[in-house]
């Protein structure tokens, strides 16, 4: 879909890119809530989870699986990652609302500002430097 800010994701945020496989993309948030938020998003335009064949439902999971142990190991949480899916149909696109589906992956500390509305503030080279490590930790995963 042309009209689409994720179809043509990997063009846009190249230098923010943590890795992608066959059929999906991993790349962090333009606005994070958190060091290491990326977002995951299947390299097919679906807005659903139900748009999926069973078998790239499987790949897609697998890889955003992949993706949260990187955030893990980058973030040092011991374990701690909020997956979420905001779908919300009944809303129009906007910049908080897109319509193609897509996992945030969000590494939680205790008592971080997760969830109160905080936001931070990255220069475009730390946002190259965390997709730098997160895609190294990705690339360098063994099953």
């Amino acid at each position: 879909m042309d009209s689409c800010v994720f179809c043509n994701v990997s063009l846009k945020r190249l230098n923010h890119l943590i890795g992608e496989d066959e059929s999906s993309i991993a790349f962090l948030d333009r606005n994070p809530i958190a060091r290491g938020h990326v977002l995951v998003i299947p390299k097919k335009h679906v807005e659903k989870v139900d748009e999926l064949s069973s078998e790239e439902l499987r790949n897609y999971f697998v890889f955003i699986s992949r993706v949260e142990k990187a955030v893990i190991e980058f973030a040092g949480v011991g374990g701690g990652c909020d997956i979420i899916n905001h779908y919300h149909p009944f809303l129009e696109e906007s910049e908080l609302v897109k319509k193609h589906l897509h996992f945030h992956i969000i590494p939680r500390h205790f008592n971080d500002g997760v969830f109160r509305g905080e936001r931070l503030s990255l220069s475009d080279d730390e946002m190259k430097a965390i997709a730098l490590k997160l895609s190294s930790i990705l690339k360098n995963q063994r099953d």
